[in-house]
């Protein structure tokens, strides 16, 4: 195993994890949103839904003490993973140090909110790769979204999220008032926003479990849930990302000012003639708010009317 500077069951006590991390002074840290995953039968579930292959290459963000690490390893060809705290990555190696296909990256996942460059350069050397982790609650979605926008090969991701993350990640527009889509039932508008529309841009997004507080340790205080991210391009062209640079300011004009009716908001960036163009060429009403705008009707607005983007 090698470590770059810049499965077992639940904790228990005496010589399992718990004591193990008890002797070495290691406890999960409240500031860097730890709650470790211990539970066998979901950390082999994640693997499993994620597809992890003998020939999968895997990026984990989160080490931990390394039970997830252990569990991808021991199915795939190669582990990145990536530990922002010292003493739990260097446990994390004391304990995977029987495996020689894990790398760990001693950082931060983050660098003002996009991917550490020394992480998106080993991305980029990975090729495709498979992402799965547990992710520490603070830095989830913006991790995900940083993920999204660095497009990197990505095949498939398979993460632990809170329950209030994934909800509003897997949402859609809020179905209400004039101009309103017909929306499947199923669907959920649970905290819909930019979010649900800046990793939606990317990916397609599907809930596939709940997860119980005991399965973590230490318990959190609120659910969570498996969320599982599919790439929505094949191939990502110039075109791709120049566009997303425009939807993605759209987005943030547009939600800056959720609770206004998107009449006043276009009007106030675009002029009434250019809104009244864009609300009558999608059949948009007025008195429609940014919830209840489709990620088509944004990707509609950016594309007839983009920011400029070089």
């Amino acid at each position: 195993m090698r470590s770059s500077k810049g499965n077992e069951g639940a904790p228990g006590g005496g010589t399992g994890l718990l004591g193990r991390l008890k002797s070495a002074g290691l406890a999960p840290r409240k500031s860097l949103g730890q709650h470790f995953l211990h539970d066998p039968s979901i950390l082999s579930s994640l693997v499993e839904s994620a597809g992890v292959g003998k020939g999968s290459h895997v990026l984990e963000i989160g080490t931990g003490p390394g039970t997830l690490t252990r569990e991808l390893a021991s199915r795939s060809s190669s582990v990145l993973t990536v530990e922002i705290d010292e003493r739990m990555g260097a446990f994390a190696a004391a304990e995977l140090e029987g495996f020689d296909n894990i790398e760990i990256l001693q950082l931060d996942a983050l660098d003002n909110k996009k991917l550490h460059p020394l992480l998106l350069e080993r991305l980029e050397d990975l090729g495709e790769f498979i992402w799965v982790s547990n992710l520490p609650y603070k830095i989830s979605t913006t991790v995900i979204i940083a993920l999204m926008e660095s497009v990197v090969p990505w095949q498939r991701a398979v993460l632990t999220v809170q329950l209030e993350v994934a909800e509003r990640i897997c949402s859609s527009a809020v179905v209400q008032g004039k101009g309103k889509r017909k929306h499947s039932s199923s669907q959920s508008s649970i905290g819909y926003g930019p979010a649900s529309l800046l990793v939606g841009y990317w990916a397609t997004a599907r809930f596939l479990k709940k997860i119980a507080p005991g399965s973590f340790w230490p318990p959190p205080k609120v659910e969570s849930a498996v969320l599982l991210l599919e790439p929505r391009y094949e191939v990502i062209t110039q075109e791709i990302k120049r566009d997303y640079v425009s939807f993605s300011k759209w987005v943030r004009v547009l939600f800056q000012k959720r609770r206004k009716q998107i009449g006043g908001t276009l009007k106030s960036v675009l002029g009434q003639d250019a809104t009244d163009k864009v609300l009558t060429l999608r059949e948009l009403d007025a008195s429609l708010r940014p919830e209840n705008l489709a990620l088509e009707d944004i990707r509609f607005l950016s594309s007839l009317f983009p920011f400029n983007n070089g």
